[in-house]
């Protein structure tokens, strides 16, 4: 038999009302997660980009500096006998 000071409409609303209030909270928390995952992926690529364009810009500016003091030379030896030195009358 039930105990006659047990409000049983009162308990199956707080239980409705804390499932709903779980729910929704899980729902936050799962969309705060995906937001927080796509911008980690976000931030990755922009920091790749920046870093790759770094490294770029880096390897044309000495290009340009080789370029611009009459390439790099290396001088012949047993180990590299195709490459000389450049002609001493080469006009830069």
């Amino acid at each position: 038999m039930a105990h006659p000071s047990v409000n049983y409409a009162a308990l199956g609303k707080v239980t409705s009302h804390t499932v709903i209030a779980v729910a929704v909270w899980t729902l936050i928390v799962a969309v705060s997660l995906g937001w927080n995952i796509l911008n980690e992926q976000y931030q990755a690529f922009g920091l790749a980009q920046e870093e790759a364009r770094a490294s770029f810009d880096k390897d044309q500016a000495f290009r340009l500096w080789a370029t611009r003091h009459g390439g790099v030379y290396v001088l012949a030896n047993e180990r590299r006998s195709g490459l000389s030195a450049p002609d001493a009358s080469h006009d830069r």
